[in-house]
């Protein structure tokens, strides 16, 4: 091997370090048009070196760790009439060694002839600002830099250069390539806002109760997330509303008044204002001439997530995992007074609103000159669990869900969770259920969702289940209540005498009550011992859904009863939900719902389901009743938000409710109709109030107290009036207009259902059409056919039927209502015990293969416990 001399050593070690010059380099990524369009073009750029798309402070290398990191923004064709100049960057800290970061922006007060080493260290630098990033969040800043670049261009430098150096890693002196912190820049980018003097003429003002522009936001970098998002929330609304993009700073950072304050941190500092008599998620609004202070109470520390726990507690995964985004440091849990107050503020006083998601459903009237009147408010929410439940993984759905006073200040866990206890099936088998055959039950022979289900009379059972519980809550500590409830469609208990003993036959909707209460509350003790402050809890769901009279709940054990707001305008089952929930409220203190808005999901989703003015009713009624807590409302499907084109009224109706229960309904409705639709308003309204009002007058059902069939509340008449309403409203506003957007999108949404509603709202023999799929599972989607009674009429019982065809096989979907189902015979048990089958309720088909030979005739039949009878019929047996 030949050995490099030293002048080629010397010529390697000066490539390598080039190579690593050059990936400091920053570079200009495009062009960006900001400020309302008014601006002029900026240059976008972004940190590409030591550690790709981090900033170099803190971040190692092969030759040295550097604290600080260059960027710089050409000045070339710019003039000198720069009224404004911002320089914005999202931050993340990552929690290595320090839970803070402290970071300084510095700006050169000389040019730079090229890029550096030295200039790292360039002591010809004078502080811009001084911004904290707590370790695991995200922190906008917004820099004032308008004399930093006037200046700039007075000298005639070609380019402005800034610098950012950590201040954490400076102080530690730790030695090189020894990480102390990191902190990236989201979407790797850095934006220098620059607009000139007759651009800003142009731009409106916030004006405080004296008449003069407000001239920043102020935040504190440490402040909680929530109120940094708070902070970008505000800031983002009123540049939509004047054009004028007001900077975020800290407090104090600004010498000119007035100022908005956000938080508590920044409101101390403006204003000593006195914040404790504020309740939870609760907020307090001041203005004076000088400041405006938004404050209130605030989680602080970790996000009341689980984001951790997803493939241990499905139902924590499914009530809470998708309600974080790291990124924009927004939660859907933990108390947000602040931003709650900034919400208040925008539609009090600015006249914003937020029907759905997405800038679509957000009305921002503009205001050139919106002014701040003099304020004094203090508020909070009736209950603090309002969880409107969807595609949480959307961002402008889980802002949507805040912004309409959505979430809580921390999340209700109860749900199915016997699956968490799954995993000890090995080291415990003992402790689970006994299936007829004498086996322990690890699958599903007892549940229909599976997992398993537990012996709840074994002694060891609760003891095991109560450790697992307390572990949960010393690893936990945030969070307040932990689930105990079996598996979704408990069918059957564990079969051991114990256990069969507690049935209570002769209970509507409870015979597995004594059961599973019994057991909840043998945990809820055990766990009391260590935890008085935590709760269990279990929904009353099912065959659990109705308490025995006799049972007494331990005062830590929390409720949530299951049930279908959109069938409490049928007086039968409004008078069974109301006696279940003055039941449980009266054995506990801590009683929530879970709603289900989700009728007709799968072949009507784009009906309305349910009158708003009742839901508030049941709203007002769930108050009275006492101990009510909150809502979860499941208002998704797989995962998957449902269709807001069709529910979002109601949800957002739901959502003030909860907050403020004198919301009134018919204000908000008028509201809607107007700013949301516009021009379109008279159209809008028939088509919403048709739908509303069946709802209201359709007090009986022929269903005794099941909820309704969509015929039922859409008859041929609605129907069409509502096609019309729909029809009218987009001819009456501008194609390209907002209003024919948010038109367009409930008319494909409620079009096709109120099609397929139409072929079979029908008299006389219907025809079945079998249509062509290309897999059984499309059979769901098949446009179902209703039947009659003999003489062609509407029978008292419904029942549908779908029909579908491949190369292979023919499919039958039946959907049949039943007002008894525990009084349904099913018997039949298989082949050889045929004499019972024709003693149960079955569903039966003839199926004739060839129409030209009707002597060839099958017969299937199919009992309610799932048992298949089939056979071909002589031609003697035929029926007629």
């Amino acid at each position: 091997m030949k050995f490099l001399n030293p002048k080629m050593l010397l010529f390697v070690s000066a490539l390598l370090w080039s190579l690593v010059l050059f990936a400091v380099e920053l570079r200009p990524v495009d062009k960006v048009d900001v400020a309302s369009g008014a601006a002029r073009d900026t240059t976008l750029w972004y940190p590409g070196g030591i550690g790709g798309n981090w900033l170099a402070v803190g971040q190692p290398n092969l030759c040295n760790r550097h604290d600080k990191v260059v960027f710089r923004f050409s000045l070339e064709n710019i003039k000198t009439n720069v009224a404004r100049a911002v320089l914005r960057y999202r931050q993340t800290a990552d929690k290595r060694n320090a839970d803070e970061e402290e970071l300084i922006v510095e700006h050169f007060t000389e040019e730079p002839a090229q890029w550096t080493v030295a200039l790292l260290n360039e002591k010809n630098v004078k502080a811009a600002g001084v911004y904290r990033v707590q370790a695991g969040t995200s922190v906008e800043t917004v820099l004032d830099v308008t004399e930093f670049i006037r200046e700039d261009l007075r000298k005639g430098f070609q380019k402005s250069t800034f610098r950012v150096a950590s201040l954490v890693a400076e102080k530690s002196g730790a030695p090189r390539n020894k990480l102390v912190n990191c902190v990236s820049l989201e979407k790797t980018s850095i934006v220098l806002e620059l607009i000139d003097e007759e651009a800003l003429s142009k731009v409106g003002q916030v004006l405080s109760p004296g008449g003069n522009a407000y001239q920043a936001i102020e935040v504190d970098p440490s402040a909680s997330a929530l109120a940094c998002y708070a902070a970008r929330e505000l800031q983002e609304h009123l540049h939509k509303i004047t054009g004028n993009r007001l900077p975020i700073l800290s407090p104090g950072a600004s010498e000119k008044l007035p100022v908005i304050a956000i938080g508590r941190h920044a409101a101390k500092k403006r204003m000593d204002l006195d914040l404790s008599d504020l309740p939870e998620e609760g907020f307090k609004i001041v203005s004076t001439s000088d400041v405006l202070v938004i404050s209130g109470n605030d989680h602080e520390g970790e996000p009341l997530v689980l984001d951790k726990l997803e493939k241990q507690l499905s139902v924590f995964s499914f009530t809470t995992r998708t309600t974080a985004n790291h990124a924009l440091g927004l939660y859907l849990f933990g108390d947000a007074g602040s931003l709650y107050g900034v919400y208040h503020l925008l539609e009090r006083f600015a006249g914003v609103r937020w029907y759905m998601p997405g800038p679509d459903g957000c009305v921002i009237p503009e205001n050139k000159k919106l002014k701040i009147p003099e304020i004094t408010h203090l508020e909070s929410p009736y209950v603090n669990y309002r969880y409107i439940q969807g595609n949480m993984l959307n961002t402008d759905i889980m802002q949507w869900v805040r912004r309409i006073r959505g979430g809580g200040n921390v999340p209700v866990t109860i749900g199915h969770s016997f699956d968490y206890i799954l995993r000890l099936k090995d080291t415990h088998p003992d402790i689970f259920a006994i299936d007829p055959a004498g086996n322990r039950d690890f699958t599903n022979k007892h549940t229909i969702e599976g997992h398993g289900h537990l012996c709840l009379t074994n002694p060891k059972t609760a003891d095991v289940f109560a450790e697992e519980v307390i572990q949960f809550f010393r690893n936990n500590p945030d969070l307040k209540i932990f689930s105990v409830m079996p598996g979704d469609g408990l069918f059957a208990i564990c079969h051991c005498p114990n256990c069969q003993a507690e049935i209570i036959k002769d209970l509507p909707h409870g015979r597995f009550s004594r059961h599973v209460w019994g057991f909840v509350n043998k945990v809820a003790k055990k766990v009391a011992k260590v935890f008085p402050d935590k709760l269990i809890g279990c929904c009353a769901y099912e065959d659990y859904l109705n308490p025995p009279d006799d049972l007494v709940l331990e005062t830590n054990v929390a409720v949530m009863i299951c049930y279908h707001r959109y069938n409490m305008h049928n007086p039968a089952y409004a008078k069974k939900i109301h006696k279940i929930i003055d039941s449980w409220t009266a054995k506990s203190k801590h009683v929530y719902t879970w709603n289900y808005y989700l009728s007709w999901v799968t072949t009507f989703d784009g009906l309305l389901d349910g009158s708003p003015r009742q839901y508030q009713a049941d709203y007002k009624r769930l108050i009275s009743s006492g101990n009510w807590k909150g809502e979860f409302v499941e208002a998704g499907y797989h995962g998957k938000m449902l269709d807001l084109a069709t529910r979002h009224l109601l949800i957002y109706i739901s959502a003030r409710t909860m907050w403020d229960p004198k919301t009134d309904v018919d204000e908000i409705l008028n509201e809607y109709y107007r700013l949301f639709y516009g021009p379109a308003e008279k159209q809008m309204r028939t088509y919403f109030e048709t739908a509303f009002e069946s709802y209201e007058q359709k007090v009986t059902s022929s269903r005794n107290d099941n909820p309704p069939a969509p015929e039922f509340i859409y008859p041929p008449a609605v129907i069409t009036t509502m096609e019309n309403a729909l029809e009218e409203a987009q001819k009456s506003v501008p194609a390209d207009s907002v209003y024919r957007r948010r038109i367009d999108m409930v008319a494909k949404a409620y079009l096709p259902a109120a099609e397929k509603l139409k072929g079979f709202i029908r008299l006389g023999n219907p025809k079945i059409t079998a249509e062509k799929i290309s897999s059984g599972d499309m059979i769901v989607k098949a446009v179902p056919s209703s039947f009659v009674g003999i003489n062609g009429e509407t029978p008292e019982h419904r029942t549908w039927v779908s029909a579908g065809y491949d190369a292979e096989n023919i499919y039958f979907r039946f959907y049949c209502f039943e007002d008894q189902m525990d009084q349904l015979k099913a018997d039949y048990t298989g082949p050889g015990d045929s004499t019972k089958m024709w003693s149960d309720d079955t569903i039966e088909i003839f199926i004739c293969p060839d129409i030209s030979k009707p002597e060839i005739l099958f017969q299937f039949a199919v009992t309610p416990n799932g048992k298949i009878w089939a056979d071909r019929l002589s031609p003697a047996s035929r029926c007629s």
